[in-house]
């Protein structure tokens, strides 16, 4: 990777690298090296900022992966981390089972949380997997919902941080969650289905095969991966609207889709001998617009290893990866370019 200015910061190592190379990442934001955890990252709905943690909760400006602030330090790795709809505030949960929301700008902590689980540690079927790892804001940041790697889900008020509700539902562990606009309905990726669920009843409505997805930021379109086809379905109907095989491995451990729904990056996977190459997929012709360098032989650090989170910015001309405890940011906008040089010329 051609490295052009390296700024060294508390923690962190940034690298900065040209944004013309589109097969290179624009930015590489390295923390401490971890045997068993990684960054955890999120977005702010406006794309303005992102914040990472892995220990210490950091806040960055994307423009150029700036770092603004130490929002908060602890003694307990981070499972997760969400922004409120308004961008003012983040939830953070942690492998002990508890979580707090802080003030994004700040990181004042406005209360805490301690889920069912925590209070029932005896219990604990998964011991080693990760806390409170799910949450989602209501949409008008009102309430935040959590779950955690137990399959407990819980809501919370976020003026009080008291307990409002929480919920029976057959669930096991969860990768993620994600609300319906109206909050009847939830929407759960765990391990090898996404399930649809009936909040107001806590009944399951629809389970569907899948070992990675993710929703369309209008929460309309579902991309999955189950074996090697990945499909688009409505995620109102479960109708497939589109179905591409890409001779995938059986699965990926992280995909997104942008949100004008217009491209899908399929996350590189290098894992127990199984090797395939990250790829952005042109959603509405079905074609691979770009394949970066396959993972084999790759470090779990290097920018084209193995993909465990995969998150688009709201523009949907740049995407972020963990690979191992590095941090990317990447840019596909020359894509964009292309496709609108050609309506042009038309």
């Amino acid at each position: 990777m051609k490295k052009i200015n390296i700024v060294k910061m508390s923690f962190l190592t940034i690298l900065m690298t040209s944004p013309n190379v589109f097969a290179e990442p624009m930015y590489t934001i390295a923390f401490p090296d971890s045997t068993y955890n990684f960054p955890r990252a999120v977005i702010s709905p406006d794309g303005n900022n992102f914040a990472l943690g892995l220990l210490s909760l950091k806040s960055f400006a994307s423009a150029l992966a700036r770092e603004e602030s130490v929002l908060w330090d602890g003694d307990s790795y981070i499972s997760n981390i969400a922004y409120s709809p308004d961008g003012n505030y983040l939830f953070v949960g942690d492998y002990e089972y508890q979580g707090k929301i802080i003030d994004a700008r700040t990181g004042k902590i406005l209360f805490e949380i301690k889920s069912y689980t925590y209070s029932h540690r005896k219990e604990i079927k998964f011991p080693n997997t990760g806390g409170i790892n799910c949450s989602e804001f209501w949409p008008d940041g009102s309430k935040l919902l959590t779950a955690d790697s137990e399959g407990f889900v819980e809501l919370w008020d976020v003026k009080t941080g008291n307990k409002v509700h929480q919920y029976d539902l057959p669930l096991d562990y969860m990768k993620y969650i994600k609300l319906s606009h109206d909050c009847k309905r939830l929407y759960v990726q765990g391990i090898g289905a996404f399930t649809t669920i009936d909040l107001d009843n806590e009944k399951i409505i629809e389970m569907i095969s899948s070992e990675t997805s993710s929703l369309s930021a209008d929460v309309k379109w579902l991309l999955s991966n189950a074996g090697q086809i990945v499909h688009i379905r409505d995620v109102d109907t479960g109708e497939i609207i589109k179905e591409f095989s890409l001779r995938l491995p059986e699965f990926v451990n992280s995909l997104d889709i942008s949100s004008n729904k217009k491209y899908s990056v399929i996350g590189g996977l290098n894992r127990n001998g199984i090797y395939s190459p990250r790829m952005i997929l042109n959603n509405e012709t079905g074609q691979i617009e770009r394949t970066y360098p396959d993972t084999k032989g790759r470090s779990k650090n290097d920018p084209y290893g193995n993909d465990i989170i995969i998150r688009f910015f709201p523009d949907g001309r740049r995407y972020l990866t963990v690979n191992g405890s590095n941090v990317h940011i990447w840019d596909i906008s020359d894509l964009y370019a292309n496709v609108e040089g050609a309506n042009i010329h038309k």
